[in-house]
Parts: C-alpha cells; structure tokens; sequence
C-alpha cells in the first residue's frame, strides 16, 4: 500500500503471466523507466574503459549498516557515491 513499482525495459513485452498494468488500481505508483538501444550502452561501456573513467566513492558499508548507509546518503553530506557492500 503506498509503494512505487518501477518497469524498466519491457518494450518487447514481458511474456509469462506477469501483467503489469494489474498494478495501476490502488494507492501505488507504476513508473516507467526507458531504457536506450544496445549499441549507446556498448558505446558509453567502451568510452568508460578507454578514457578509464571510475565512479568517485565517497564511502562504503557492509550490508549490515544498510539503514545507516540510507540515513547518510538522506542527509546530503557525501561527496561521489554511497555504497552498500552485500558481500560484506
């Protein structure tokens, strides 16, 4: 009740027996994410891995720490992404 379900993809259909527009009804919210074609994703991987762009971390927590990872990334305090380790 009150929740988001975000559809990314699925312009070839979804298949089996999942409908998502059953969840529109209700007090939710169905967003939409649209995703490009292959080739800019091979394009934008190969740009990444020739000019050696990495993400700039700012800090990392286990997975335990998942709440207080949230409660930092809420306060707006970091600088690069916030990351939470699920092997840790």
């Amino acid at each position: 009740m009150g929740g988001s379900v975000a559809i990314i993809g699925g312009v070839s259909g979804f298949g089996g027996e999942f409908q998502p527009f059953s969840l529109i009804g209700g007090k939710r919210k169905l967003l939409g994410i649209y995703v490009g074609p292959r080739k800019a994703l091979e394009e934008l991987v190969n740009f990444v891995a020739l000019n050696n762009i990495k993400p700039v971390v700012d800090r990392e927590f286990p997975f335990s720490q998942a709440p207080e990872a949230y409660a930092f990334l809420e306060a707006g305090q970091h600088f690069g992404k916030v990351v939470i380790n699920v092997s840790k």
